[in-house]
């Protein structure tokens, strides 16, 4: 196998594999956390503070009112990834529109909602007075490294799953993703017919 065959294939699959690839590790959490919430039957053993107090601190609620809201919110977490890396995942597998549109909308849903979430806590940090803002724990250079490395990965899925979804409709693009027009000039030659 040559090494223009390769890159070829690799331009033509990168989408659906990355959206296979990111569904299926999210799946595995989304189970995770769902079986790790079923298991919580009682307050956890040797927490007498309840796991949320040790955490964040005093919230006012007893301890077993502290270990049922960590049950109810690993359940529903569990689900709501399992849902959507499910559909993901079977977008990827079965070529599906439909399942492509909707893990799109759910990406478009989830980073509108990053999005809202940071814009709060900017205005939340920026309303404290100094000596609050100066108690705020400070991030480390691996810390926002990480941070930064999961925004600029989000933005791929989502790039990944706007591409696929032209590839299944069949529209002509290049190496990146972007879209060609036939007979045009363009910065990168446009990938061979797609055989999706």
């Amino acid at each position: 196998m040559s090494i223009d065959l390769i890159k070829s294939r690799a331009a033509q699959h990168w989408p659906r594999v990355f959206i296979g690839l990111i569904s299926l590790w999210g799946l595995y959490g989304g189970i995770s956390a769902l079986w790790l919430g079923v298991q919580l039957n009682r307050p956890l053993q040797g927490n007498h503070k309840g796991l949320a107090f040790t955490v964040f601190g005093d919230s006012g609620l007893g301890p077993e009112e502290e270990d049922r809201m960590i049950k109810i919110s690993l359940i529903t977490v569990g689900v709501i990834s399992t849902l959507v890396n499910g559909i993901g995942l079977y977008a990827s597998v079965r070529k599906s529109i439909w399942a492509t549109k909707t893990s799109l909308v759910f990406w478009i849903i989830q980073i509108g909602w990053l999005i809202l979430a940071t814009i709060l806590f900017i205005i939340a940090v920026l309303s404290m007075s100094d000596k609050d803002r100066e108690q705020l724990p400070k991030l480390s250079a691996r810390q926002w490294f990480s941070a930064f490395f999961d925004i600029a990965f989000s933005f791929l899925h989502g790039w990944a799953l706007l591409v696929f979804l032209r590839d299944l409709k069949q529209r002509p693009r290049n190496a990146w993703g972007r879209l060609v027009r036939t007979g045009g000039v363009f910065e990168y030659e446009p990938i061979a017919q797609l055989q999706i």
